[in-house]
């Protein structure tokens, strides 16, 4: 099971895997950087981060907590570290 999960975790930082997860969610990339012009919507959409994200993952599901922490990375969310706030 720890190799299965370490080969899941290998194909989810893979970049085609991030770049069509963010197109799946987003579907403009660009959206997470820059003002970009979106054609259906007849307007510039920016993606931003709202903030701090907290992260909840079950012991039993290792790959489903680091899954949650390339998603809070992936858009730029920052995550609350306590040693760094006090």
């Amino acid at each position: 099971m720890v190799n299965a999960g370490i080969d899941t975790m290998v194909d989810l930082l893979k970049k085609w895997n991030l770049i069509n997860r963010i197109k799946a969610d987003l579907v403009n990339a660009e959206y997470l950087d820059n003002w970009t012009l979106d054609h259906n919507f007849k307007g510039y959409i920016k993606a931003n981060p709202l903030g701090v994200v907290a992260h909840v993952s079950a012991g039993n599901v290792f790959v489903g907590g680091i899954d949650s922490l390339i998603q809070g990375i992936l858009t730029k969310n920052v995550e609350y570290n306590e040693d760094v706030f006090q």
